[in-house]
């Protein structure tokens, strides 16, 4: 559990919080930008088969809000080679992502990580690239044909 404020948190997720994602995977606007579909919604099988996959490669969190109980309103995975994230649209610009890189990249600096890569934001997808270059990450390639942008920031 990283505790990042008294009203925010993230806490790693288990097999039996799958499902409490669903409706985030079924929104258009997310699988847009996160995923770029724009022709379906993910259903039990597929997050099932995400989650397992980014449990493989780094720590998978629900990002909680305290708002009488503690409600999950997106996720975030956490390694040094990405960092995936998602928040419900109706807590979007309310500094809850920026929060959240942050306390990661403190995470990593505790970890002794060197650098933090980010791979795969579509070039569309202005929020997030936004979000982490207000967080200190920096340009490192573009590909315009596969609309992947890579960030990378180095942690000193």
């Amino acid at each position: 559990m990283i505790q990042i404020n008294e009203k925010l948190r993230l806490r790693s997720i288990e097999k039996k919080d799958y499902e409490t994602a669903l409706p985030w995977y079924q929104n258009k606007a997310i699988l847009k930008y996160s995923e770029n579909v724009t022709d379906g919604v993910y259903d039990m099988t597929v997050i099932t088969r995400m989650y397992d996959y980014l449990k493989t490669i780094g720590t998978v969190y629900f990002i909680e809000i305290y708002e009488e109980t503690w409600k999950p309103i997106g996720d975030v995975t956490f390694s040094n080679s990405t960092m995936p994230i998602v928040i419900e649209p109706l807590y979007w610009g309310r500094g809850i992502g920026r929060k959240v890189i942050l306390a990661l990249i403190h995470e990593g600096q505790k970890q002794d990580y060197k650098k933090l890569s980010l791979k795969g934001i579509y070039h569309f997808n202005e929020r997030s690239i936004n979000l982490f270059l207000s967080c200190g990450f920096k340009v490192v390639s573009k590909n315009e044909e596969q609309v992947v942008m890579e960030y990378r920031y180095e942690i000193n």
